[in-house]
């Protein structure tokens, strides 16, 4: 039985895949959570500009900010702490 991660450990890998530039459904795909979740998640992670995007005629391609590097840099430090 898999153990339930921490909205930490989400955000970590959202802004994990985020290094290089992925759709809603690659980092979805990439966290192993459904598209309604993944989008809650990314779209507060855009509002207060940890990752940014990019729009295309299909959709949109988010990347990680500065912010959003030092965030997970902290993210990483604190869950290896645990």
């Amino acid at each position: 039985m898999r153990r339930r991660r921490s909205r930490y450990e989400i955000i970590y890998l959202i802004l994990e895949k985020c290094l290089e530039k992925s759709t809603i459904t690659q980092i979805s795909y990439y966290i192993h959570s459904n598209f309604n979740q993944t989008r809650k998640y990314v779209e507060e992670l855009h509002r207060n500009g940890y990752i940014n995007y990019e729009a295309y005629k299909d959709g949109k391609i988010y990347y990680i900010t500065e912010k959003g590097i030092a965030l997970k840099d902290k993210i990483k430090n604190l869950l290896s702490d645990i």
